[in-house]
């Protein structure tokens, strides 16, 4: 990433709120560490372990990818085909990154669209988890947030290329 773009992208509310979000989910991550690591701690020296642990770390688990995915995106460290792309042509690659975007953007878009309904549905039937009864929409909203957050990156990313010619793909 030259460091052109990085300005552009610092400077990007896009950019701001996906750092922001991986920041959060990052903390949410060292809590659900320190979770598991006592979890096992009480478990094995006091045969104690934390009640509803396990229900615990698989929603924080949830939080984590929500809240971090978008950054990954912006990164560019999602796994992608460059083995076949980069030995494209420019003029075959330029249309396959588009159509890759493209598809990026309305993949992620209907996950946010189709989890925006989901979660409403779950509000209303007062869905909660099974042990510690924790309501389940707002997870479903974190990860509503996160899909939107991406497609919003791969958004930006190809007006930046395809209209400013800033970026690499």
């Amino acid at each position: 990433m030259s460091a052109d773009e990085l300005n552009n992208k610092r400077n990007s509310l896009i950019y701001l709120v996906t750092r922001f979000s991986s920041r959060v989910g990052a903390v949410v991550l060292v809590g659900m560490m320190l979770l598991m690591a006592g979890d096992v701690f009480l478990r094995f020296i006091f045969n104690k372990p934390v009640p509803g642990a396990f229900e615990l770390i698989e929603i924080m688990m949830g939080a984590v990818v929500s809240l971090s995915i978008a950054y990954c995106g912006l990164r560019r460290g999602h796994v992608s085909v460059e083995l076949i792309t980069d030995k494209l042509p420019d003029r075959i690659r330029a249309p396959v990154d588009l159509v890759h975007h493209l598809v990026c953007i309305v993949f992620f878009a209907t996950i946010a669209y189709k989890g925006s309904q989901q979660a409403i549905v779950i509000k209303e039937n007062e869905t909660v988890s099974t042990l510690l009864e924790v309501p389940i929409y707002p997870f479903v909203w974190l990860l509503v947030f996160g899909a939107m957050l991406l497609a919003l990156v791969y958004f930006r990313q190809m007006i930046d290329h395809y209209f400013f010619k800033r970026g690499s793909k």
